[in-house]
């Protein structure tokens, strides 16, 4: 049986690509401080443990016991208007632990590596379609990690004994009731999750240069997050080599269409409180991703509003019947 070592992997993203390579047969070893994520599935091929990816002696001992030869690397610390405040925690969390541990990795059973970056890296787009040779200009210290992170792994890992592949993700939405996964920190700072949350709803700017003045993003659901790292995992194994995918709809959709659309699910009235701009957004984020669609064969059929906003109300009315939305510790069973 093929094995994966998972950090953050009880988290919102981490919970999805656990159910997806369960359902692909592998056994799944989660390293996760519970800080953020709290979703443990049920599986006999599932092990978790509590605590920090940045505790160097029992991860290694843990890859070394189970001989692990896939490593996900999905925690960190999300948001960007938190990573303006506190800059040097982020760069702490973000990229120096993260450094040290792949630094080590080379003299493990680890063969290949997938990394959860981020859009975040670009920064200001100039409404355009964002490729993965954009230049990279981050606005928030959050997106400075992580491209700090890809630039050390680059020139690192180049000649090394092990591959990577590096995702980098846009605006992930939705949810899936019946595996019962979703956003289940109530402080994850996302559109969706403050939709789904709150009967008031506050745009954070209203004069950028886009079609309705809102900020425009391109959202992927999880689940196609998921199967870009299963098929990052097939496409390392037939081809060994390095490489870098956007991982993004490629469809873009403003904060005020969003709302629109949010509103015809709904049976109740959304206040909107209209705002400044908020320090380290960008107007316009938008995959694109003729890479990523031809190489790994994705389609992104989910990632679409009429897919992940219904789910997404869903999944919370599913919720609130179990009266569970806001326990420490969600625990779903998978057959």
């Amino acid at each position: 049986m093929k094995k994966v070592i998972i950090t953050g992997g009880c988290g919102y993203i981490g919970s999805f690509i656990c159910c997806k390579f369960l359902k692909k047969n592998f056994k799944i070893f989660v390293v996760d401080n519970n800080k953020k994520g709290n979703v443990f599935i049920n599986h006999k091929n599932i092990k978790y443990y509590n605590f920090s990816f940045g505790n160097k002696k029992k991860l290694f001992e843990l890859i070394k016991k189970n001989n692990i030869e896939n490593f996900i690397h999905l925690a960190a610390y999300i948001d960007s208007a938190e990573s303006v405040k506190r800059p040097e925690m982020y760069m702490r969390n973000n990229f120096y632990l993260t450094k040290d541990i792949f630094l080590e990795l080379p003299k493990t059973s680890i063969k290949r590596i997938f990394f959860a970056s981020t859009a975040a890296i670009f920064g200001l787009s100039n409404n355009k379609k964002i490729g993965e040779k954009y230049s990279t200009s981050p606005k928030s210290p959050y997106g400075k990690s992580k491209l700090n992170v890809e630039k050390f792994m680059i020139k690192f890992f180049k000649g090394k004994n092990i591959n990577y592949i590096i995702l980098r993700l846009f605006n992930v939405a939705g949810a899936n009731k019946k595996l019962m996964l979703g956003p289940y920190n109530s402080k994850y700072n996302h559109i969706f999750n403050k939709l789904i949350r709150n009967k008031k709803f506050e745009i954070y700017g209203t004069d950028y240069l886009t079609q309705d003045g809102s900020a425009v993003r391109d959202y992927v659901h999880p689940e196609d997050v998921a199967e870009a790292f299963f098929k990052s995992h097939n496409y390392l194994l037939k081809e060994r080599i390095n490489d870098i995918f956007n991982c993004g709809s490629g469809k873009p959709f403003s904060v005020k269409k969003v709302v629109k659309n949010f509103t015809k699910y709904i049976n109740y009235k959304i206040q909107i409180v209209y705002k400044k701009r908020r320090v380290g957004d960008p107007a316009y984020i938008l995959a694109d991703n003729k890479k990523i669609k031809k190489k790994l064969k994705l389609s992104f059929k989910n990632s679409k509003l009429s897919k992940i906003i219904p789910e997404l109300i869903l999944w919370k009315k599913a919720l609130k019947k179990r009266k569970n939305l806001e326990t420490n510790k969600t625990m779903i069973k998978i057959k």
